[in-house]
C-alpha cells in the first residue's frame, strides 16, 4: 500500500502506512494483530490494480480466480505488482501465513453470501465490478438524513453488531408437510426458560441475511430465543416451502409461512419443552403484513386448542400492497428524471458512492453519501434484482412459459435480461394473478 500511494501521489496516505505498519509490526506482534485502527490510524485500500486504474487503465472483463477470488483483467495484472511488493513474500512462512490469515477473514462473509443469495456469483461479480474504481473523482454528499429514501436505505444496511452471531446460533432444517421438503432455519436457543421469537424478514428477505440477523441478536440479548425463516418471496422459501406456482398473493404466502413455523415449533417442542416460554412473531415490512394476516386468521378462528402467538409484533408493515408496488417501480425508474447524456454516469457514480461508502466507512458518519434521487434508484435496483431472482427461480420450479428465453441455471444472463423487463406490477399481473387463476379461479376473481 504504501508504494501504491507514493505511485498515485497521495503523500499522506503512505505516511499514514508508514505508522500503521509501524504499530502492526511491532505492538501488533508481527501484524498477527491491529491495534492501529484502534488507535485511530486507518488503513487505505490501495493496490496495484487501483494504481493501474489510476493511470487510466479501465477494467474490461469479470475474473473468477482460484484462491484469489473475483477480479478482471488489470487487477490480475496488479495482483502481480502486489505479490512482488509485499515484504512477506520474501520472508517464508510468513507468506502462507499471511494468507491463511485473510483467508479465515473472508470465510464468514463468503458463506453469508453463498448461503444467502439465489446466483451469488453474479452478485460477486456485479459488486466487484462497481467497487473496482478511482473514488477519488467522486463528492461525497451528506444530504438530509430525515429523508424517507435515505432511512429506507439504512435499514438495508442493517447489520449484527457481532459478526460471528451466525455461528452462536444452530442452522437446522425442518420438513415442511405441505410439499414434503426440508427447509432450512435458524435457531439462537436460549439456555434459561424464555419466549420463542419466530422473525419473518421483509421482500425477498434470506433467514441469514443482514436484517434478519440483526433483529435476531437484538431479541437474543434481550433474553429472548429466537428462530429466523426466509421470506415466502425468497428463492429458499419458493424452491421448499410455497404451495403456490408463483408467490406473491398474501393469503397464500401467510398461510404457507405458518405451516412452516408450525413445523419448527412443534420440533423445537420435542427438544425443548421445558425451555420454551409461549412465542411471538415478528415480522418486518411484508413479512409484518404476513404477520398481520396469521394474527387476523388467528382472531377469527374459533377452533383452535390454544393461542398460538402471545404477542404480534409487525414493523413497518405495507397499508397498500399495490401502492408498495408502485413505489418500488417509481424508484427504480428514478434516472429517467435525468439527462439521458447524464444517465448512465450518474447510475453508475450512485453505485459507486455507496461501494465507496462501504469501504470507508467512516468517510460520513451514520448516513450513507447519496442524494435522495440516487437512494431512491438503489432502492428500487435492490428490489428489482430480489424480483428477478423471484422470477427465475419461481419459472424454473415451475414453468408458466412467460419466459421464453433458457431458465437454464448455467447460462442465466438471458433470461435476466427478459425478466429485467418486468416490473412489479406487471409481475402481478403477467405471473400472480394467472396462476391464482389456474390455481383458485375464486380467488383471482374477488383480487381482479
Amino acid at each position: 500500500r504504501f508504494v501504491n500511494n507514493l505511485l498515485q501521489a497521495e503523500f499522506a496516505d503512505a505516511w499514514t502506512d508508514t505508522k500503521r505498519f509501524g504499530v502492526n509490526t511491532t505492538v501488533g506482534f508481527l501484524g498477527f494483530f491491529d491495534p492501529a485502527t484502534g488507535w485511530g490510524i486507518e488503513t487505505y485500500p490501495e493496490d496495484t490494480g487501483r494504481t493501474f486504474c489510476k493511470w487510466g487503465w479501465n477494467q474490461n472483463f469479470y475474473l473468477m480466480l482460484p484462491f484469489f477470488g473475483p477480479s478482471n483483467d488489470r487487477d490480475t495484472f496488479g495482483k502481480v505488482g502486489d505479490t512482488a511488493l509485499n515484504p512477506a513474500t520474501y520472508l517464508f512462512p510468513a507468506s502462507p501465513i499471511f494468507t491463511y490469515n485473510r483467508l479465515s477473514d473472508e470465510i464468514i462473509p463468503y458463506k453469508q453470501l453463498t448461503s444467502t443469495q439465489y446466483d451469488p456469483y453474479v452478485l460477486s461479480r456485479d459488486v466487484w465490478s462497481i467497487t473496482r474504481f478511482d473514488a477519488e473523482n467522486l463528492v461525497l454528499s451528506s444530504p438530509d438524513r430525515e429523508d424517507p429514501a435515505l432511512q429506507t436505505l439504512n435499514a438495508i444496511y442493517l447489520s449484527s453488531e457481532d459478526r460471528n452471531f451466525t455461528r452462536k446460533g444452530d442452522r437446522r432444517k425442518v420438513l415442511v408437510p405441505s410439499t414434503g421438503e426440508r427447509i432450512g432455519y435458524n435457531l439462537w436457543m436460549q439456555k434459561n426458560p424464555s419466549m420463542i421469537v419466530y422473525v419473518i424478514p421483509g421482500l425477498g428477505g434470506h433467514r441469514e441475511s443482514s436484517g434478519a440477523l440483526a433483529m435476531a441478536e437484538m431479541l437474543y440479548n434481550r433474553g429472548y430465543s429466537v428462530v429466523t425463516i426466509s421470506s415466502a418471496m425468497n428463492w429458499e422459501f419458493i424452491q421448499k416451502a410455497s404451495t403456490a406456482l408463483v408467490p406473491g398473493y398474501a393469503p397464500i404466502d401467510a398461510r404457507d409461512t405458518l405451516v412452516v413455523i408450525e413445523a419448527i415449533h412443534a420440533e423445537l417442542l420435542d427438544r425443548y419443552a421445558d425451555r420454551i416460554r409461549g412465542r411471538a412473531l415478528m415480522g418486518v415490512s411484508l413479512g409484518a403484513f404476513h404477520t398481520l394476516m396469521i394474527a387476523e386468521e388467528e382472531a377469527s378462528r374459533d377452533d383452535l386448542p390454544e393461542t398460538r402467538f402471545e404477542r404480534y409484533i409487525a414493523i413497518n408493515p405495507p397499508v397498500d400492497l399495490i401502492y408498495g408496488m408502485k413505489q418500488l417501480d417509481s424508484f427504480y425508474n428514478t434516472p429517467l428524471v435525468w439527462p439521458a447524456g447524464e444517465r448512465e454516469d450518474r447510475m453508475r457514480i450512485a453505485l459507486q458512492k455507496t461501494a465507496t461508502a462501504a469501504l470507508r466507512p467512516d468517510s460520513i458518519p451514520d448516513i450513507p453519501p447519496i442524494t435522495r434521487e440516487e437512494a431512491r434508484f438503489l432502492i428500487g435496483l435492490w428490489y428489482r434484482l430480489s424480483l428477478r431472482d423471484v422470477i427465475h427461480c419461481s419459472q424454473y420450479e415451475n414453468d408458466l412459459g412467460i419466459i421464453q428465453s433458457s431458465l437454464d441455471k448455467m447460462k442465466r444472463d438471458p433470461a435476466y435480461r427478459e425478466i429485467g423487463e418486468y416490473s412489479y406490477l406487471e409481475y402481478l399481473e403477467s405471473f400472480v394473478l394467472p396462476a391464482l387463476k389456474q390455481s383458485y379461479p375464486q380467488d383471482a376473481n374477488r383480487e381482479s
